[in-house]
């Protein structure tokens, strides 16, 4: 049994060095993927500056490992509230200023999340994105748009927002 735990440890050591794991984007771990989703975060990946930081759906997973970016916050990203104490003040306050600070419930998470973060407005937006120095905002397509103002990209379901198109959009 030793000799097999340490050809596998041997054999996983030559597997991981003869592949460049920069390169590889971590879709494995996502469950129920959706191509419409990705494409926006490929999109994002290929289109804004790595520096980029964006504002996303909080119920959706995947973005930073496809886009390869920054975002403000994710619903199970309170689970790091396990190892590290102290996380979760940053990560409710942050929910808060989506007002997505919905407390965990199987029935009802999911839609109070959608419900709330459709609901936000422009304003809303722009007022959480200057907070943490956001340039982008993706929204689902049956959020309510801007008048004046058009999304900087779009997939099947989802929009792209400059951040500075929001603002003007609240100006008016």
């Amino acid at each position: 049994v030793l000799v097999a735990v340490v050809g596998l440890i041997a054999l996983g050591m030559v597997a991981r060095n003869s592949v460049d794991l920069r390169a590889m984007r971590l879709e494995w771990y996502r469950a129920g993927a959706d191509p419409a989703w990705d494409a926006m975060a490929r999109w994002a990946d290929a289109n804004t500056p790595t520096s980029a930081r964006f504002i996303t759906p909080p119920w959706l997973e995947g973005w930073r490992c496809i886009g390869r970016l920054g975002t403000l916050v994710q619903y199970r990203d309170g689970s790091a509230m396990h190892w590290d104490v102290g996380f979760e003040f940053g990560w409710w306050e942050r929910l808060q200023a989506l007002h997505c600070d919905v407390y965990y419930s199987e029935d009802a998470l999911g839609p109070q999340l959608v419900e709330r973060y459709l609901a936000l407005t422009p304003a809303d937006l722009v007022a959480a994105a200057d907070r943490y120095d956001i340039d982008y905002v993706i929204m689902p397509d049956t959020w309510q748009e801007p008048r004046g103002v058009m999304p900087v990209h779009s997939t099947r379901s989802y929009l792209a927002w400059a951040v500075d198109d929001l603002r003007r959009a609240t100006a008016d």
